[in-house]
């Protein structure tokens, strides 16, 4: 959505959420859970070797960034939830 979309006031769809640390063991009970109750679900994930499949495999849709600091600017979600833990250094 753009910026001005959302200073306009665009609604967020209720459905929508954005869940940071999604591939940890409390993330990814979050995500599932999510899922399960009808939620459109997006996970920030860090490139890696080894991707998060499993999430795209659950119906999540995955956005891959290197760092989330800001990611709070990422708007159109009713809901976000930051489950990753702090960066080291």
């Amino acid at each position: 959505m753009p910026p001005q979309a959302a200073a306009q006031g665009t609604p967020v769809p209720k459905d929508s959420m954005l869940v940071v640390g999604s591939t940890g063991t409390l993330g990814r009970q979050v995500v599932r859970k999510a899922l399960d109750a009808g939620y459109d679900v997006r996970c920030t994930v860090r490139p890696r070797q080894t991707p998060a499949d499993f999430l795209r495999d659950w119906g999540a849709t995955t956005v891959q960034v290197h760092s989330v600091n800001g990611i709070v600017a990422y708007s159109g979600h009713y809901a976000y939830y930051n489950l990753a833990p702090p960066a080291a250094g």
